[in-house]
């Protein structure tokens, strides 16, 4: 894991802490106001659908 990083910006009421930079990178809403963003080059390979 990278170096961890924690920011504010009072003005706009945002919160970021980051474990490292990524070029490859998605954001999922968990809930209202939480964004989670997530380094898609470190996730892992998702399972092939079966073709019964």
């Amino acid at each position: 894991m990278g170096e961890t990083k924690i920011n504010y910006d009072s003005e706009a009421d945002v919160l970021c802490v980051s474990f490292g930079r990524s070029e490859h990178v998605t954001g999922v809403e968990l809930a209202d106001n939480i964004m989670l963003r997530l380094d898609t080059a470190r996730l892992p390979a998702q399972p092939r659908a079966r073709s019964d």
